[in-house]
């Protein structure tokens, strides 16, 4: 099929290079400018002014864009911008543009030859002929495009219906930019404030491990990569005499800054009395007191407190709709820990009534309590990791490097995406304390 070859017209050239410049516009002001040097190619404008009205009272206006070819001693385009100095800009109501404001309509001017213009100045001298085109924004005229050129024949109707079309495309280009600018800015200030409540968040986790003879600690808390930071895992040691030490560790429905306040409660809840810590279950019992008196509908925690004796060689645990904890023992065999358990932080007001169970540990046992986003983690086929790949992890890995060897596990499944859930680990490994030193 034959096709008429384009290369050689000089219009469609500066019209493609218009649109190529158009494209690349990361604002209005840089649209505006890139269709201003082009168009002037296509069509010759000796003067130009864009006149807003928009929000603006009946029979005003303001001057928002302007420029005067340089040809005819003009300073150019105006350096202004008006999206953003839209209050610094003066409002008129006199001269040629308060003429052409109270008319719906396109308008076409030859034989103009105006005077000096209380709005517009030394930019009209000259001028012989004028393309008056409205812009529209939300079913209203929102602002006059305003073509001049010393011609007094300089535009024609043909002229008029082109611009009419042209000139309300760039504005709904450069609307859209502006509000891609107002969200880039509020994105911005969102941003800042989420890494906020990460940074908040993070303070108060524990900032090291415990030192406790017999006992040896090592955690991993990674946040879900939606949630700006912040997330809802939370973990705590606390100290409960010379032999007895708390290890805490929920998980807050849902992820972001909803949720790290709530885990921020439950941190404030458990320091304000934790003389409760010293039984698991009475500190459960306290946390879920507090929650659920709180405002945070359809906001709960899953958690699990275990409370080790380092003279008695035990773990006590209650848990509150927590994935079971992990016993590694020396040998590599894989125990469950803590009984059903009841129901998350939160939900019941009333007969909230949990249990314990113990069980005794010996020096190389390690102890593992971690939250649902490490078992739930899917792999590129939205398989899930589950608990079966995480007790294969923890049976192959030393207790020294459990946790490393859980990451590298997860990375590997995952094929590296990214996290949905926050991601929490804790890890205590049963060392035999060094002998006290002899005495002569």
């Amino acid at each position: 099929m034959p096709s008429i070859d384009t290369t050689s017209n000089l219009r469609i050239a500066i019209l493609m290079e218009m649109l190529e410049d158009l494209s690349r516009a990361q604002d209005p002001d840089e649209a505006f400018r890139a269709y201003a040097k082009r168009i002037q190619r296509v069509r010759p404008i000796d003067a130009y002014a864009l006149i807003a009205t928009a929000d603006l009272p009946p029979g005003q206006y303001k001057v928002t864009r302007w420029f005067r070819s340089e040809k005819l001693g003009g300073p150019g385009l105006s350096a202004t911008n008006p999206w953003r100095d839209w209050d610094r800009l003066p409002t008129h109501s006199a001269g040629f543009a308060a003429s052409v404001i109270t008319q719906r309509e396109p308008r076409l001017y030859q034989d103009l030859r105006p005077g000096a213009d209380p709005a517009l100045g030394d930019l009209l001298l000259g001028m012989g002929s004028c393309m008056c085109v409205p812009v529209f924004h939300s079913g209203a005229i929102a602002a006059w495009s305003l073509m001049f050129r010393a011609d007094p024949q300089g535009y024609t109707p043909a002229d008029l219906e082109d611009d009419l079309l042209i000139g309300n495309l760039l504005a709904s280009m450069t609307r859209n930019l502006t509000a891609l600018e107002h969200i880039s800015t509020l994105n911005a200030a969102l941003r800042e404030q989420l890494e906020a409540v990460a940074r908040v968040q993070r303070a108060l986790l524990p900032a090291h491990p415990p030192r406790v003879p017999g006992l040896a600690f090592s955690s991993s808390y990674l946040p879900s990569s939606s949630g700006g930071g912040s997330g809802g895992d939370y973990f705590d040691y606390f100290d409960l005499g010379p032999s007895r030490i708390g290890v805490l560790i929920a998980d807050v429905s849902g992820h972001g800054p909803a949720a790290a306040t709530v885990m921020a409660m439950l941190h404030a809840t458990l320091h304000a009395r934790p003389e409760v810590c010293v039984s698991p279950a009475l500190a459960l019992r306290f946390a879920n007191t507090q929650l659920a008196a709180s405002t945070f509908e359809g906001i709960h925690a899953t958690a699990i407190l275990a409370v080790i004796d380092t003279a008695e060689r035990t773990v006590t645990v209650a848990r509150a709709g927590h994935p079971l904890p992990r016993l590694r023992r020396a040998s590599g065999r894989i125990e469950d820990l803590g009984d059903p358990g009841v129901a998350p932080l939160g939900i019941l007001a009333e007969n909230y009534l949990p249990t314990e169970s113990t069980t005794t540990i010996a020096p190389g046992d390690t102890l593992v309590l971690y939250t649902d986003g490490i078992t739930e983690a899917k792999s590129p086929t939205g398989e899930q990791f589950g608990p079966e790949r995480l007790d294969q992890t923890l049976t192959a890995a030393e207790p020294a490097t459990i946790i490393p060897n859980i990451r590298a596990a997860l990375a590997h499944f995952t094929d590296n995406a990214l996290r949905e859930d926050d991601q929490t680990l804790v890890a205590i490994g049963v060392v035999t304390p060094p002998a006290p030193a002899m005495r002569d």
